[in-house]
């Protein structure tokens, strides 16, 4: 399940480049959420609005900040870099998820552990290539989306605790289309009838995927389908290829594999460290 999760949110991004040729990203992240609520109401129905209780929904506000944040960073550098190197830099949250954790829960970072952040941060090195004529600004607005999404996701490790993954998809879905509406009120313009099917197929893929991630998540544990994430990045890498002709230069491939297997060791060794801890769902 969370394989597919993975397959959808690589082909998000797909749809997210794809309308970024007409639409800045303020524009894609409402519909993204706004679209993805209403996509989420037959999910509530069938759950029952019991499903939605909530007991610290400030906690949901926290995590719908630093999601939203991380979201408007990570559409702004898909408009821009090559995708692959878009997601892997959103994708560096396992990196930073330690250190954010240290900071807010007050919990040990594993000495282990720092081995593979160094190894990880090698990897944005590369793909990132400051000090070089490659370099481009916009990929700090991707790690950006990286370290936010990690605090996002720290918050809802939190809320796994007391919340069911309906209520924290719909607050996230609630507060996100709010707060996305209100860049828009005076700068609305019509949609073309021709990317109304993109528009759809952006909200029903994000709640899809994150629905499954997070239900595949409460049935298995983070270390055995926490790595799993990193195929969006594979999917992301094709779709560079196949659509816009786009193919990663040797520093980009070799940061972005650092990258994946810092990520997929640290999300094991947290496993180990903390028994039966629930992978929050992406911002």
């Amino acid at each position: 399940m969370i394989a597919l999760s993975a397959l959808l949110f690589g082909l998000l991004g797909g749809v997210v480049k794809h309308l970024s040729a007409t639409f800045p990203p303020d524009t894609i992240v409402f519909f993204r959420n706004a679209v993805g609520l209403l996509a989420l109401v037959p999910f509530v129905h069938r759950a029952g609005l019991r499903s939605l209780a909530t007991r610290h929904f400030f906690r949901h506000v926290t995590r719908a900040a630093a999601g939203l944040a991380s979201m408007y960073l990570s559409f702004f550098a898909i408009g821009r870099l090559r995708l692959a190197d878009a997601y892997v830099l959103s994708y560096t949250a396992p990196l930073f998820m330690p250190l954010i954790a240290k900071i807010w829960l007050k919990e040990k970072i594993p000495t282990h552990s720092l081995q593979a952040l160094a190894l990880g941060f090698v990897g944005v090195l590369l793909v990132m290539k400051p000090g070089t004529g490659v370099f481009q600004p916009v990929a700090l607005a991707a790690l950006a989306s990286g370290i936010l999404g990690a605090v996002a996701q720290v918050g809802i490790r939190q809320l796994t605790e007391t919340e069911t993954s309906t209520a924290i998809v719909f607050y996230f879905g609630l507060l996100a289309s709010g707060v996305s509406a209100l860049p828009l009120a005076g700068s609305w313009r019509p949609v073309p009838a021709s990317l109304w099917g993109w528009i759809l197929l952006l909200g029903g893929l994000a709640t899809v995927a994150q629905l499954i991630m997070t239900g595949g998540y409460r049935r298995s544990s983070p270390g055995r389908v926490g790595p799993l994430m990193y195929i969006a990045v594979a999917v992301a890498a094709l779709l560079d290829w196949v659509l816009w002709h786009r193919r990663p230069d040797v520093f980009s491939a070799v940061g972005t594999a650092l990258i994946v297997v810092a990520g997929v060791l640290i999300i094991h060794r947290t496993q180990r460290a903390v028994p039966g801890l629930e992978e929050p769902a992406a911002a």
